[in-house]
């Protein structure tokens, strides 16, 4: 069994859809934030460059926010739950998990300590970073890609 914990302190800032992309990524250039998306699709690459983000996307197991671009994790400690991705997604800081969430295009996870729990994977993945704990996630080995697509 698994242990999913998400610390939380800090500031927590709401973003809508119509939010431009810009003030969509000074958010995650903050620290120790929460950044709760509204449901909606929000379109743009956003790259996490901060530490200590917690991105979630609105609903109870996310799904009703979909981001039409890639999404860069560069940061230490980030995560993200709850959200669609139609492009890629690169996992280059240390400790990062994603959750609950689906990605289109190709996933990358470069750092380490890196968590994947319950997501549907549609894309290429190449996993390099050590320390990696992937539970149920559809569309890494051995399990298929999700049934419905992502």
């Amino acid at each position: 069994m698994a242990n999913l914990r998400y610390g939380f302190s800090g500031e927590v800032v709401e973003i809508a859809p119509a939010t431009p992309v810009a003030e969509v990524n000074a958010a995650l250039a903050r620290s120790n934030v929460i950044v709760f998306l509204r449901s909606g699709t929000y379109s743009g690459d956003l790259d996490f460059s901060g530490s200590n983000v917690t991105l979630f996307g609105e609903g109870p197991q996310g799904g009703t926010v979909t981001i039409n671009g890639n999404v860069t994790v560069n940061g230490s400690g980030n995560r993200l739950r709850g959200a669609r991705i139609l492009g890629d997604l690169s996992l280059m800081g240390s400790s990062a998990g994603i959750t609950y969430s689906r990605v289109g295009g190709a996933i990358a996870v470069s750092g380490s300590g890196a968590v994947l729990l319950n997501n549907g994977f549609c894309g290429a993945a190449t996993i390099s970073g050590s320390g990696l704990l992937a539970l149920g996630n559809a569309g890494l080995q051995p399990i298929a890609p999700p049934a419905g697509g992502c």
